[in-house]
């Protein structure tokens, strides 16, 4: 990643129809860039985490240079904890429900909003978060009880998946925000969303005609495309879980629950003609599995 932030910014510098210098100026557009993808609503650091990161804004421009870009990944390692501290408050306002007699208002765009001065500023936006998302949910008909149980599933989920971002979608965040600033079109790949663009593009790969979604930890099928193996078969349907996925006709099963989606779609994948087999919750079925064979 050294190497390659080097190698990125060399490319912006000399070869982007822009032509602009990586100097004071363009770091400290960068570095507004970078807070914003990790914290665009101001909803997770505090004041005082900005004004300890503020003598890094003109440094960003050394970062890629020199190809040290360990700061970026300690103020990602700040969000990841402001991020833990968030979930586990909210949480904790599940075990009472929220007085609904008060008549107060939740700010939903706060991309202008000052950072919160102190973690009780941050407690009281997070308990109006929770409280809205509570009664959107009881505003559908839920009882409190069950939109309670729906929000502890939700917000595990979220820590959950925050746990799951790896080194390379920090580094992609750090690349793009040079990218973006240079150009709203240009973009820098990891080497998965690399390989997924080449895949499209080249349309040497098959999926298996459909579109998944994660819910609660389960791969789902939101829906069948016309034309896919899935739909050849005859036995998918909307919100089938994909339980495990072998390669291959007799490839070792791999469970996937609680994977990340990509990581269960590259499982998936597999060149044209290839057998896939999935292991299937069908929506109906309880708790009985179903081996679904798929030729891509």
């Amino acid at each position: 990643q050294r190497m390659i932030a080097r190698q990125v910014g060399s490319i912006l510098e000399e070869a982007h129809f822009r032509r602009a210098s990586i100097d004071d100026r363009l770091s400290a557009e960068v570095y507004d860039k970078f807070l914003n993808f990790m914290d665009g609503q101001h909803s997770y650091f505090l004041a005082s985490d900005i004004a300890e990161f503020e003598a890094l804004r003109l440094k960003f421009d050394d970062m890629i240079r020199s190809g040290d870009i360990d700061p970026a990944y300690g103020i990602f390692a700040r969000f990841q904890q402001r991020n833990r501290e968030r979930i586990r408050f909210a949480l904790s306002q599940l075990a009472k429900e929220p007085d609904w007699t008060v008549e107060e208002a939740f700010e939903f765009d706060r991309e202008k909003a000052p950072w919160a001065k102190s973690t009780a500023e941050l407690d009281e936006l997070w308990r109006k978060r929770v409280k809205n998302d509570a009664l959107s949910l009881m505003l559908t008909d839920k009882t409190w009880p069950e939109a309670r149980d729906i929000l502890q599933k939700r917000y595990e989920r979220v820590a959950k998946r925050s746990e799951q971002i790896t080194s390379d979608d920090v580094f992609e965040n750090f690349m793009n925000a040079f990218a973006h600033v240079f150009d709203p079109h240009s973009s820098y790949f990891s080497p998965r969303n690399s390989e997924e663009y080449r895949i499209q593009m080249s349309l040497s790969y098959e999926g298996i005609g459909a579109s998944l979604q994660m819910v609660d930890d389960y791969v789902t099928i939101m829906e069948i495309l016309p034309g896919g193996s899935a739909q050849s078969s005859g036995e998918l349907t909307t919100n089938d879980r994909i339980l495990a996925v072998g390669q291959g006709k007799s490839g070792e099963m791999v469970d996937v629950v609680g994977w990340r989606l990509d990581d269960v779609v590259d499982q998936i994948r597999g060149k044209k003609g290839t057998t896939v087999r999935l292991d299937v919750l069908a929506a109906d079925a309880g708790l009985d599995s179903k081996p679904v064979p798929l030729t891509l």
